[in-house]
Parts: structure tokens; sequence; C-alpha cells
């Protein structure tokens, strides 16, 4: 044989040798994963809700990856700052699609009603952790595992209806998520019981002076106030009620959980509705509680434990189906009942999963269970 022609023949035998050793080698370098989307607020004003969410995120993502992952496949989370903003979020969204992620968690109801669209366009499943009463219903791609304001609603007017109150007034964000829960939920079940919305003055997000929408209330002499904020005017609320004599009026909700603090005599004595597992202090709640401050030196917020809840939730519905985005969703809602940190969640056709909700007060600083 020709020596130039065997020596080239050697060169090509080596070459696909190489070839081959570096395509199995790149084979090895990229194990098979499972890629979840988050969207989270990160910068903006609601910043406080986004690094803890990532925080948790980031622990229970470790937790299932330490436990072989998901039928074999390492979970990679995917975040991206929404900063706080619904068009920003949308961008985000479009980074974390370019990834083909499995399904996608959306924080904020501004920013799952922006993204909510294009994921149900694209037939890929969005966890939504939002208080919006109908966000789920909007999307057979929407899961929302999060604090319900219809749920909120329902145990207060329970507490108007023992208490007797009729004459109702309202201060609330104005928001979607307040509008849809005060029109769609609180007076129909108000109108069952007897009862009547006599007051219903609403402030934008930001807004610092409010005491002339209490003044309006209070002219109508309402037996009860609801107070619908989502924690940042509490304590001015609180303490304009107190100027005008109407403070013991106030029932809260979800807000005073994220409130800045608060002095405890504006505190004392009021009631509100929240997540039984913090109210009642449950003891998934306190173990939980226990490893996130080891973990991030930081106290959980009740958005902590529905962030790691609803991204176990969606674990779970991934384990027991393949990876197609219909299958996901069928698979979640097929569980009907799920047990978290949160307590037990029951996963409803509608794609919405309710969590027990109860009524509290505040004793010397402290939340107790309110027995009524």
């Amino acid at each position: 044989m020709n020596k130039k022609l065997l020596s080239g023949l050697i060169g090509v035998v080596v070459i696909g040798s190489l070839l081959l050793l570096g395509i199995t080698s790149c084979k090895k370098k990229e194990p098979e994963t499972i890629k979840i989307g988050a969207i989270l607020p990160l910068t903006g004003p609601l910043a406080f809700f986004g690094k803890p969410e990532k925080d948790v995120l980031l622990m229970a993502q470790e937790e299932i990856n330490s436990k072989s992952g998901v039928k074999g496949k390492r979970v990679e989370l995917i975040i991206e700052d929404s900063k706080s903003s619904a068009k920003d979020g949308v961008s985000a969204l479009q980074k974390v699609l370019l990834q083909k992620p499995v399904a996608v968690i959306t924080s904020l109801t501004i920013i799952s009603n922006a993204t909510q669209p294009i994921l149900k366009n694209q037939q890929i499943p969005q966890i939504a952790l939002s208080v919006h009463p109908t966000i789920a219903k909007q999307s057979e791609f929407t899961i929302r595992p999060y604090y319900g304001f219809e749920d909120e609603m329902k145990v207060i007017v329970d507490y108007l209806k023992k208490k007797n109150y009729k004459k109702i007034g309202i201060l609330w964000a104005n928001v979607p998520e307040c509008e849809i829960a005060i029109n769609e939920v609180l007076v129909p079940a108000l109108s069952e019981i007897g009862g009547d919305v006599v007051a219903s003055e609403n402030y934008s997000i930001g807004e610092l002076n409010i005491k002339s929408q209490l003044t309006k209330i209070a002219a109508k002499k309402p037996e009860a106030i609801l107070a619908m904020d989502f924690g940042n005017l509490m304590g001015i609320i609180l303490k304009e009620a107190k100027n005008l004599g109407i403070r013991e009026k106030i029932i809260g909700g979800i807000g005073l959980f994220y409130a800045p603090p608060i002095e405890p005599n504006l505190l004392e004595g009021i009631p509100f509705a929240g997540p039984s597992f913090i109210i009642k202090n449950y003891e998934t709640f306190k173990e939980f509680e226990k490893k996130f401050v080891e973990k991030t030196g930081e106290k959980p917020s009740y958005d902590v434990l529905y962030t790691y809840d609803a991204f176990n939730l969606l674990v779970e519905g991934i384990s027991r189906s393949d990876t197609n985005p219909k299958n996901i969703i069928s698979s979640i809602i097929s569980l009907k009942e799920f047990k978290g940190i949160t307590g037990l969640m029951k996963i409803y056709s509608d794609g919405n999963v309710s969590v027990e909700i109860s009524m509290g007060y505040y004793q010397n600083g402290k939340m107790k269970p309110l027995k009524y």
C-alpha cells in the first residue's frame, strides 16, 4: 500500500477517534436536568418578597437534588429578576423560556398576570404565587398554591356573622386582587348574612396619607372596618384610626404579617385573618423556621413557606408524570391533597390550592388564636 495513502487513513482514524471521544466526553459533562424557571422581584419596591423567595427555592432545590433529584435527574432553577414590574417580568420570562423550562414559578400578582398569556400560549405550567382570587381560573396552565384573598374573606365574614356586625367599612389598596375579593367574595357573602358595605375607600400603593379615606369611613359609623393592606401602611392605618377613635373597629388581614414593626399598643386586641400555621404555631412551621434561620440567618415569612410548598408541589407533580406540560398540570390536580409545611393543601380542579386560614388577635405584641 502507498505510504502516503496509509498515513492518510491512519490520520482519518485518529481524528475520528478523537472526535468520538470528544462527543462522549461532552455528553458526560452535560447531565440531564429538569429546568424550572422562577420570575422573582429581586430588585425594585417589592424586593423584600423576592430575596427570601430565592433563598428558599435554592434551599428546596438543594434538598431535592441531595435525594437523587426527580426521576434520577437534577432539578435546575433558572432565576430571573422581574424588578417588581410587569414589563420587566415579561422580559425576564423571555430569557427563561430560551432555556426550555418544564414549568415557571411567578411571584406577585402583577407579574403572574403579565406572564400568564405567554405561558398559556406556549402551554407551559405556571405556578403563581398570587393572592388573586381568580387568576388560576384564567388559564388551564396555571396552578395557584398560595394564600387566597377569597379564603381570607370567608373567614372574616364568619367572624362578622358571629359578632353580629352588619355595617362594614373597607379601606383597601387599589389593586385588582383586592377589588375582586371585595366585589366577588365579600359583598355577596355579607348579603347572605344581612350585612352591607356602608363605606369603601381605596388608596394607591406607595401612598402614605390615608387620613381622608379613614375620616370618610368613620363618618358612616360602621361596626367594623376591614383594612386590606399589603403591610407597608398597617402601622399608619392603625395610628390614624386611633386618632379618629376607630382603632378598635379595625380588622386586619395578611398585610399584618409583612408590616414593619408596629407599636404594641396599636396592635393590642386587633383581630385579623391569616395562615393557621403561623397563628396556631404548627410544629411543622417551628421546625421549618429553625432550618431556614440556620440556612439564611433570617426568619421566614408566610410567603417563604408558601413558596417552599409551591416548589415541592410542582416537583411532586413532575415526579408523577412525564415532563409534558399538560400532564404536569393534570398530575398536580389529580393529587387533590398535598401535605406541606403550611398544612394540608387542598387542590381543586380549577387550579386553586387552599390552606387553612383562621382568625387571630394581638396580645402583648404577640399573635394568638382568636376564639369567638
